[in-house]
């Protein structure tokens, strides 16, 4: 005899249970964040071209918004800061 279908929509036991997933909502923004910023700290000069900097200038505030208020004003200023340093070396 085969086993019972469960009901997606349906009360009881025989419901359909929602799966449980570990989410680490910004785990990969930060990562890529965390990896960017140690990138910039240990570069003498500007790493990447205008064009990818461009991107990350635009980048950075949108993944930074899956963090807390503090660490995402945290990670923009160390952004900047660093940027405008190897910026400052290449004029």
């Amino acid at each position: 005899m085969s086993e019972p279908q469960f009901s997606l929509f349906g009360e009881g036991a025989d419901r359909l249970q929602t799966p449980v997933r570990a989410i680490d909502p910004g785990g990969r923004a930060r990562r890529q964040l965390r990896a960017l910023l140690a990138q910039l700290r240990a570069a003498d000069t500007l790493p990447m071209g205008q064009r990818e900097l461009d991107e990350w200038v635009f980048l950075v505030p949108q993944m930074s918004k899956w963090f807390s208020p503090e660490e995402a004003d945290e990670v923009r200023r160390t952004f900047a800061h660093e940027v405008a340093r190897l910026t400052s070396r290449r004029a």
